[in-house]
C-alpha cells in the first residue's frame, strides 16, 4: 500500500473499507498485525519521544486518524484518500467480527465504562465479545490480562489505554496474547458505552470533530496546543 510520510512516518493511504479487508485478509492468512491510529498530536510526541517514534514504526497499519494529517500531507504535496477515524475503524471490524465469526476482546476505560461498552457490544453484534478487561493496571498486573485475553480465544484486541501506553502494549505483548489483530483506539470504549458521545455530523464533515471535543472537554487545551505545532513541524 502507498504510504505518505508525514514528520518521517510513513502513514498508509487507505480508505476505512481498505483497512478493513486489509485486516480481514491478514486475520484469515494467520499474520499478527499491528494496527496504529496516529493523529497530528501523537505525530508530535514522536518528535519528543523517538521511542516512540520506532514503534509507530514497527506498526503494520498506519491510519491517518484526524483532520490535522489530511492538512499535514497537504505540505510535502500528498493527498490522503480519506480520514480513517479510530472509532469508524473499530465499528468496521466489530462488524467484520461478525460476518467472519470471529471473537473481539475490550481492554481499556474504566471498570464499569468496558462493562458497558461490553454489554452493548454483545447486544449490537451478538456472539462477537470474547471478553473484556479494564485499563486500571499496572506493569505488575500486565502478565494476569495477557493471560486472561489469551484465555478468551480472542482474534481481535481493541486496546484503550490512551496514548503511548496502549501502542506499547501492543508492541510489547501482542504475540503472547495470542490475538492475530492488535488496534489501539484511544478514547473508543467510551463511545462504545455511550459514555462520550461521537461529535455531530456537521463537526466530522468539515473537519471540527477536535473543536467539539474542546468545548465538551476544555481541560484539552493544552493537549490542542500541538495541533499548530504540528502544522509548524510540517
Amino acid at each position: 500500500m502507498e504510504k505518505i510520510k508525514i514528520l518521517g512516518i510513513g502513514i498508509d493511504n487507505v480508505t476505512l473499507e481498505e483497512a478493513v479487508e486489509y485486516s480481514r485478509k491478514r486475520i484469515s492468512s494467520g499474520w499478527i498485525t499491528k494496527v496504529y491510529t496516529p493523529n497530528s498530536e501523537m505525530l508530535v510526541e514522536t518528535v519528543r519521544d523517538r521511542s516512540f517514534e520506532e514503534l509507530l514504526m514497527a506498526g503494520d497499519l498506519l491510519l491517518p486518524d484526524g483532520v490535522g494529517l489530511l492538512k499535514g500531507a497537504r505540505f510535502y504535496k500528498k493527498r490522503f484518500k480519506e480520514k480513517v477515524a479510530g472509532v469508524d475503524y473499530a465499528y468496521a471490524l466489530l462488524k467484520m467480527a461478525k460476518e467472519e465469526g470471529l471473537k473481539v476482546f475490550l481492554l481499556g476505560g474504566k471498570e464499569e465504562v468496558v462493562e458497558l461498552a461490553a454489554e452493548r457490544v454483545e447486544r449490537d453484534h451478538p456472539g462477537v465479545l470474547a471478553g473484556f478487561h479494564d485499563g486500571y493496571f499496572g506493569p505488575e498486573g500486565e502478565d494476569l490480562v495477557i493471560r486472561k485475553i489469551k484465555a478468551s480465544g480472542a482474534d481481535i484486541l481493541l486496546v484503550a489505554l490512551g496514548m503511548k501506553k496502549q501502542e506499547r502494549f501492543i508492541g510489547d505483548h501482542l504475540e503472547r496474547c495470542g490475538v492475530k489483530l492488535g488496534v489501539g483506539v484511544g478514547g473508543t470504549v467510551d463511545i462504545l458505552a455511550g459514555t462520550v458521545m461521537r461529535a455531530p455530523e456537521f463537526f466530522i464533515r468539515n473537519g471540527l470533530e477536535w473543536l467539539y471535543r474542546l468545548m465538551k472537554q476544555p481541560g484539552r487545551f493544552i493537549r490542542m496546543l500541538d495541533l499548530p505545532r504540528f502544522i509548524f513541524l510540517c
